[in-house]
């Protein structure tokens, strides 16, 4: 199974109110060979071959962006232009308008921290101090190399590089958490609950009833005693335990 994307819906007040995977099946003999894609949602499991894939869990992605908005205007007063451009983290390098130069980012962190020893961290949890590190090259050479901050606008400029650049909004990376099960207990579940429905029907629809007779000799006959209980329904078991003490009596009359 390839999982081909991942989304995570929100609600206005920052909420979760959704969260999906996209995958593809892929054949086991052949890997490349795609069977079908589908959408695993929460209670709405993929389920393959006896296989339950259930969308359990998800979280930010170690600080990572899909994309991010740059704002980039050239520093010539002459003929200054403004682009905005959406780079993706860790991709090819995309052009400048039309003036032969590109711009990437090598990396994002979406909480900056930078240590003692001048290197750069991302603090785990929330995104707290997005940045990236841009890149600029003009014909393979490297113009400029920044962090740019979204918190922190103004420190994006540099007066001596040919461009300024800006972080504006961006999109962030999940991670998402699939359980895997195979549910091979299921027809003794569902038999257990087809006996516990069956037990409850005849606790509600069967009457334990119980009657004694004892026949007891005496001198110029016989005399029948007769007792019985019910649990349930007394008045329709004390009306059929009359009606059958009048048949026996019948009975011995006769």
């Amino acid at each position: 199974m390839r999982l081909e994307k991942f989304d995570a819906l929100f609600t206005s007040q920052g909420r979760p109110k959704a969260y999906l995977s996209m995958v593809t099946v892929l054949s086991p003999e052949e890997e490349e060979k795609e069977l079908y894609s589908y959408s695993i949602k929460v209670n709405d499991p993929l389920i393959h071959e006896g296989v339950y894939f259930y969308q359990s869990s998800y979280s930010p992605g170690g600080g990572g962006a899909q994309w991010v908005d740059l704002s980039v205007v050239s520093s010539d007063s002459l003929n200054s232009r403004r682009y905005s451009l959406k780079v993706k983290p860790g991709a090819n390098a995309i052009p400048i308008g039309t003036s032969g130069d590109s711009i990437r980012i090598e990396r994002f962190v979406g909480s900056f921290k930078l240590g003692s020893d001048g290197q750069v961290t991302s603090q785990p949890g929330d995104d707290t101090n997005p940045a990236a590190q841009v890149v600029i090259n003009r014909g393979g050479e490297e113009l400029s190399r920044s962090w740019v901050f979204k918190n922190f606008p103004e420190f994006s400029h540099r007066r001596q590089s040919l461009y300024s650049v800006t972080m504006g909004d961006y999109g962030k990376s999940y991670i998402t958490g699939l359980t895997v099960r195979t549910h091979r207990s299921q027809i003794v579940i569902w038999i257990g609950f087809a006996l516990m429905v069956a037990g409850v029907l005849l606790s509600f629809y069967v009457n334990h009833r119980q009657m004694w007779v004892m026949v007891k000799p005496e001198d110029s006959g016989s005399r029948v005693y007769l007792a019985g209980t019910s649990y349930k329904w007394k008045q329709p078991f004390l009306a059929e335990f009359k009606s059958l003490g009048e048949k026996i009596r019948k009975i011995s009359r006769s």
